[in-house]
């Protein structure tokens, strides 16, 4: 059963080993939103990318459903 949606908002430092061509930089930052759907279900939107630090800088998207049995 869902119960109400519940904003959700999130910002972070990520560090990682690997590179690519979205997030070229080994320090970048996380921006996320979404919902919480009660207990057991949640959407959210999440995008990382590196502000500008190097280039390219096109970011990575990511779209992610939770639902918890």
């Amino acid at each position: 059963r869902l119960g109400p949606a519940r904003p959700v908002f999130g910002l972070g430092l990520v560090g990682q080993t690997d590179t690519n061509a979205y997030v070229s930089s080994p320090v970048s930052f996380s921006l996320s939103l979404g919902f919480n759907l009660g207990e057991r279900a949640s959407v959210q939107w999440r995008h990382f990318s590196n502000a500008g630090l190097e280039q390219p800088n096109l970011g990575q998207d990511m779209l992610l459903l939770r639902w918890q049995f």
